[in-house]
């Protein structure tokens, strides 16, 4: 895979030149012997299976769309230099981990089989993601700090081990060497300090995101409320309902379920603060309800990031619930042709008690005309 790397930022091509000669050494003499997938960046201008781009300031939005105007269908990374500094690592280890993510898995896409991180005896299938687990380790190639990964076998669960089998070492599951909490080799799906895995739970059908301390959790925010959620930029970047035109679904706003209690209000503020952002607006729909509504005046989210935001909302505390509210937008006539009918049919439509007695069992969806509504979506 070729890797071009569009450098948006301030810092100058021979300080972006000797990182990336560093990386390609790390992918041709670490990274392709256990994995098996080679590639190589490259500074701007070739005709690549890939981008990243570096930027000096965080600004996800218009980097998002740049992309997508500019490489169109093409997997896309992005490193910026302010949040590699707030995460406290230097820019050189985000574009390591942005590199070898794009190789492990471009499409963002694939998943591995392995126990809950908190309930072992439970199925769950984690995002095929090298870095994330080890996030917080690092080593140098030429001078040149770049990530730590880990290796296949951290994506296969061990098998039980016989009762009089000897102790043994344990095979490695990442290259450098990094520890868990309790100071040991880190075994299969398990998080160094300041690591995490995202999986998907198929017992509860979301995503979820399991953290090692709350360094990790600090980082997993920080990335959060950037809008750098990986698999929604590289996966489901702009998908439309079935048969919509791309971009006819956007974010409105997001509906927020407050737990009861003191101030709720400032509850869900500070829920939207820590998850979208201090810039988001957030108002009480009805006077002494516990649903309240965040909305931003420009800020429009794809489908896919929308709802990865409400589930990171959800598990803020003090909400018991979040849900993003979209705006379709129709093609041309659509609604007129969806408008006419119905109001001929409300003239002659029987009143509901009557539909009702008529022993149809789809009474009510027909009265409040849901299968007209679903024919519009394909």
């Amino acid at each position: 895979m070729l890797i071009s790397l569009v450098n948006h930022s301030a810092l100058p091509d021979r300080e972006v030149q000797a990182a990336i000669r560093a990386i390609n050494r790390q992918i041709a003499d670490d990274f392709a012997p256990h994995w098996h997938r080679s590639g190589r960046l490259c500074l701007g201008g070739a005709r690549a299976d890939a981008v990243i781009h570096l930027h000096g300031e965080v600004a996800v939005e218009q980097a998002l769309a740049a992309h997508e105007a500019e490489h169109p269908g093409l997997p896309g990374g992005f490193v910026f230099v302010d949040l590699s500094r707030a995460l406290g690592e230097p820019w050189t280890v985000s574009l390591s981990h942005e590199a070898l993510e794009l190789l492990a898995d471009p499409e963002a896409n694939l998943l591995a089989a392995g126990p809950h991180p908190t309930a072992p005896d439970r199925q769950v299938f984690f995002w095929h993601q090298v870095c994330d687990a080890v996030q917080c380790e690092q080593y140098d190639i030429d001078g040149i700090a770049v990530s730590d990964f880990v290796l296949p076998r951290w994506f296969v669960a061990p098998a039980p081990a016989p009762a009089h089998a000897h102790a043994r070492d344990r095979e490695r599951c990442d290259f450098a060497g990094a520890r868990d909490a309790a100071g040991a080799a880190l075994p299969p799906f398990g998080l160094a300090a300041g690591g995490y895995a995202g999986f998907f739970d198929p017992s509860i059908g979301e995503h979820d995101v399991a953290v090692a301390d709350e360094r990790a959790e600090s980082r997993r925010q920080l990335r959060a409320r950037a809008g750098l959620a990986r698999r929604a930029q590289r996966y489901q970047r702009h998908r439309a309902l079935p048969g919509q035109p791309p971009g006819a679904v956007r974010l409105e706003a997001f509906a927020v379920q407050a737990a009861a209690g003191d101030d709720p209000e400032a509850a869900v503020r500070r829920a939207a603060d820590r998850v979208l952002g201090p810039s988001w607006q957030v108002r009480r729909l009805l006077r002494e309800s516990l649903t309240f509504e965040a909305s931003h005046p420009t800020v429009s989210l794809d489908p896919a990031d929308a709802w990865d935001r409400a589930y990171q909302l959800a598990r803020e505390d003090r909400i018991a619930s979040a849900e993003p509210m979209f705006e379709v937008r129709m093609r041309e006539g659509e609604a007129e042709a969806a408008a006419g009918p119905r109001a001929e049919r409300a003239l002659r439509a029987p009143a509901s008690r009557e539909l009702a007695a008529s022993g149809d069992f789809e009474w009510a969806i027909k009265m409040i005309d849901a299968p007209e509504a679903w024919g519009m979506f394909g």
